[in-house]
């Protein structure tokens, strides 16, 4: 098979073998799994690793626990339709018992599995249909209805699809599709000399010919238009109703999305080649970069500032912080409007910043050295008032009275007395 598995293990507990002789022509071989006798020879087929819808979160679309499926190639694309171009159309083959199912609809002749590069599995479908006119197509990136499959497997399960395409049609029909990119030579060419670590897989565009009218074929049919990257009904529905304003071409495909991919390929590239470069430059000059960019990113706004206010600077905000850090023309001209700064502190850490003999410093320090010291006489004050009003609510000690060592003499009022000692 062209999957992972080299058989196909059926709900009925027997075990397939696709075979293919030297001639090319194919058969599979079913065995009973219990007693591992041949019980038929059946029509080739292989096996396909379905994955999980695409997101835009890259870990959820690397991700490999997809589901093998079955499936019997009975028809193939014809040339002119990029990447897709003589790739094989499957009709899905039924877990229960290996019988080959049709959708249950008239035009549709199967499905062709989409692969992207760098992500493993199918992560999609491409679902052609075909009339004694031709052939017209659907593309499928997920067979949700509602949310009760979204972000399972089952949802891209040929099953899944089946049902999705015949209940709800949600996806725009294409008279014609082709999905592709630029020759590789030609692409990997344009990047000579970069760094071949950030150079991105040449990116993947749709291009479409619509039917002038989605419910009626005979309408007739539009020239190439772009259709973008994204896969999604909504996405697909919008590139439709947009199509007025999107890249077009009457007959060529290719020609209209080479511009489109080498942007999108621009863009990557600068991407990751800013990445590699952050994560091989040591932090000590990212720092310095940061600060440098954050300096001028300021220097910007306050100058912004001055142009339009003059003289009228803010208390606050951007202003004070570039008065604060550059000094210079910033502080004057904060100093000159306000005479005082937001916090006393600040006058300390422009001097730190500055230098204590620097003329940024000798202008706040007066002012900061007297708020700080009325902050010291104030708590000073409060102190000392404090201190009064303990002292007042006090409980005071009786009057000392020392011992006396004479005798105490009590009048008789006889003229006697009467004396006692201690």
């Amino acid at each position: 098979g062209s999957g992972d598995y080299d058989f196909y293990q059926y709900g009925n507990g027997k075990i397939a073998f696709p075979v293919k002789g030297e001639d090319g022509t194919g058969l599979s071989v079913v065995v009973n799994s219990l007693t591992l006798e041949m019980e038929e020879v059946g029509p080739y087929f292989e096996t396909l690793p379905v994955g999980y819808a695409l997101t835009d979160d890259w870990s959820r679309n690397n991700r490999s626990d997809y589901k093998q499926v079955a499936v019997q190639k009975v028809a193939a694309m014809t040339s002119g339709h990029g990447i897709l171009s003589g790739e094989s159309i499957y009709l899905p083959m039924r877990h229960e018992d290996g019988e080959v199912t049709a959708f249950g609809h008239p035009n549709i002749i199967g499905m062709v599995p989409l692969y992207l590069p760098e992500i493993e599995g199918v992560r999609g479908w491409l679902v052609v249909y075909e009339a004694a006119d031709g052939r017209w197509y659907r593309l499928i990136g997920g067979a949700v209805d509602g949310d009760l499959m979204r972000g399972k497997p089952e949802e891209l399960l040929p099953a899944s699809v089946m049902d999705y395409i015949l209940g709800r049609k949600n996806y725009p029909p294409f008279a014609d599709i082709w999905i592709g990119t630029m020759d590789e030579d030609e692409y990997y060419g344009l990047f000579a000399g970069a760094d071949r670590r950030d150079v991105p897989e040449p990116p993947l565009r749709i291009a479409a010919r619509y039917f002038k009218d989605p419910m009626n074929r005979s309408a007739g049919v539009t020239d190439w238009y772009d259709v973008g990257m994204d896969i999604g009904p909504e996405e697909l529905w919008a590139a439709y109703e947009a199509r007025d304003r999107k890249a077009t071409h009457p007959d060529n495909p290719l020609a209209m999305e080479r511009p489109l991919i080498l942007a999108t390929a621009r863009e990557w590239w600068e991407s990751n080649k800013a990445y590699r470069e952050y994560l091989e430059t040591p932090w000590d000059v990212l720092q310095a970069r940061y600060e440098a960019e954050s300096r001028a990113t300021l220097k910007a706004s306050a100058d912004a500032i001055l142009s339009m206010s003059g003289t009228d600077v803010p208390y606050g905000g951007d202003f004070y912080t570039a008065a604060r850090t550059l000094g210079g023309t910033y502080l004057s001209t904060y100093w000159r409007r306000w005479r005082r700064l937001p916090r006393s502190s600040d006058a300390y850490d422009i001097c730190s910043r500055f230098g204590t003999n620097s003329p940024e410093c000798n202008l706040v320090m007066p002012w900061a050295q007297n708020a700080f010291d009325a902050q010291r006489a104030q708590e000073q004050k409060a102190s000392d008032a404090y201190a009064r009003q303990v002292e007042l609510t006090k409980r005071k000690p009786p009057a000392y009275r020392p011992p006396s060592y004479g005798p105490r003499c009590y009048d008789q009022g006889n003229g006697k007395e009467l004396c006692f000692y201690d």
